[in-house]
């Protein structure tokens, strides 16, 4: 996967969670589905594989989403208060 690659599939990823959003609060409050995990998880692991041990740490939170966050939102899966 070359570097454009990478940013395509992130942009792909992220587009259906803040797409019709004009606020933080659009994204937070968006109910995450299975797909939107799916396309996360195989996002995060693709980072996970090609980046620096920064990288990595960082993508934790996001590696742990698919088991607990689908039908809640950003926010309640992070403990943010609306």
């Amino acid at each position: 996967m070359t570097n454009g690659d990478l940013r395509r599939a992130t942009v792909a990823a992220l587009r259906p969670l803040v797409a019709g959003a004009t606020t933080t609060t659009d994204v937070l409050s968006r109910t995450l589905t299975d797909r939107d995990l799916k396309r996360l998880d195989a996002l995060a692991h693709e980072l996970s594989r090609r980046g620096g041990a920064d990288i990595k740490k960082g993508l934790r939170p996001l590696l742990a989403l698919s088991s607990r966050a689908a039908g809640k939102t950003p926010a309640q899966v992070l403990g943010i208060e609306l």
